[in-house]
């Protein structure tokens, strides 16, 4: 089983420590294990939260299914505060390459991977690199071209002379090998026309994360992982995805129209806006995937043109219709991104909103007796007259722009 290298650190300087951990461990043992390692105290318990994303990771989770990268760092945060100032410690992941243990020799000091300076540095090497990689590129192709050319001269004057049958034949194999690979890699990094191939190759083989804008019309990328990848606004209509890792992408405001997108991985994806008519996604993972004005429906009959399995359906009814008074009762809704949602006087007795993100949602007037609320965020929710009995409410996260039960700001106490 792969294994990471983890730093832990204290803001303090007081306590340092390094572990190695399983991608598989849950992320609520990780924090108490961090707090006991950074000699912590146990109460009241942190949370932690992705750097690069400003998002909280839930306990539940594996490190593995959090999507943590290279470089990460993990923050630990009380669970009421959030400015870096407050933070109690944090540390950094690294993945070691699939190697014997005995092999894996991790840095022993840690750069500050968040400050601008270094990001800058980053960015130029990057824009640098690209440059002279185009340079190159241009220079291996005229170069290629010449050689071709000149080869063609030379063959057709021994042809010419009557010459050509003395020549050995198998000392031109090598050549005319390295000759076609290389006209071909020059063909396809410099050729304009190939930009699709490059991005689709890239972001297959986790080159690149950027597609932003490209146009990957009827692109094959199934089963590809593209986790954590940048789609926005990019065309990717009648492309074949079936079964590919699309986790925490951004395709708001994509194009996936009449797409095959049976099995694959939206889990937290942002899906804002995103063309779905007539995509095939049954069997898609949506979980906390944000499907708000997603299109699904046809412009002119308003009919749902997209396959959906019936509760990813109902998910996006909800999201998406301003129906109120909704009958909910004992539908399990676990893990689903409802934000924003109008769930004013709607039935939700008996139902399971384990870990479901109702932020901003509109739940006046709701009946959620012996609701399962466990870890539901409700911050900035609207819970005025709403019926709490007997419902679980542990980890429930409101705050100050809630509206509680009893028609006062937050955070709520229950």
């Amino acid at each position: 089983m792969l294994e990471i290298i983890v730093i832990l650190k204290r803001y303090d300087g007081i306590a340092e420590r390094k572990e190695n951990i399983s991608l598989k461990v849950k992320l609520s043992e990780v924090r108490e294990a961090a707090q006991t390692l950074l000699g912590l105290p146990e109460k009241p318990p942190c949370r932690l939260v992705l750097y690069r994303t400003s998002s909280t990771l839930e306990d539940d989770c594996t490190l593995e299914e959090a999507g943590i990268q290279q470089n990460d760092r993990i923050i630990l945060y009380p669970l009421d505060v959030w400015h870096k100032k407050n933070a109690q410690g944090y540390f950094v992941v690294h993945i070691p390459p699939v190697v014997m243990e005995s092999e894996v020799q991790p840095s022993s000091s840690e750069p500050d991977i968040s400050s601008p300076k270094i990001i800058i540095i980053i960015k130029n090497i990057v824009k640098k690199s690209q440059i002279l990689f185009k340079v190159l590129s241009l220079m291996i192709f005229n170069k290629t071209k010449k050689i071709l050319v000149w080869v063609i001269q030379k063959t057709s004057i021994f042809i010419r002379k009557e010459n050509f049958k003395k020549i050995d034949k198998k000392i031109l194999i090598k050549p005319a090998i390295f000759l076609s690979i290389g006209f071909g890699i020059t063909y396809l990094l410099s050729n304009p026309e190939l930009e699709s191939t490059r991005t689709i190759w890239g972001i297959s083989l986790g080159i690149t994360k950027n597609a932003q804008g490209k146009n990957l019309n009827r692109a094959f990328l199934e089963a590809a992982n593209l986790t954590n990848v940048n789609m926005v606004g990019t065309n990717l209509n009648g492309a074949r995805l079936s079964q590919a890792n699309l986790s925490n992408a951004r395709l708001n405001k994509a194009s996936l129209a009449g797409a095959d997108l049976r099995g694959v991985n939206f889990s937290r994806a942002d899906l804002t806006e995103t063309n779905l008519n007539g995509a095939n996604l049954l069997g898609a993972n949506l979980l906390g995937a944000n499907l708000r004005k997603a299109k699904i429906t046809d412009p002119e009959t308003g009919e749902i043109t997209a396959k959906l399995d019936q509760n990813a359906k109902l998910i996006w009814k909800i999201v998406n219709e301003s129906t109120t008074g909704r009958d909910l009762k004992s539908k399990k809704l676990d893990r689903y991104n409802l934000s924003y949602a109008n769930l004013k006087n709607s039935v939700l007795s008996r139902a399971s909103l384990t870990w479901v993100d109702l932020s901003k949602a509109n739940l006046e007037g709701a009946t959620l007796y012996k609701a399962d609320l466990t870890g539901t965020n409700l911050r900035g929710a609207n819970l005025k007259d709403v019926d709490l009995r007997a419902a679980t409410l542990y980890k429930v996260k409101t705050d100050t722009s809630t509206i509680c039960p009893n028609g006062k700001s937050g955070p709520c106490k229950f």
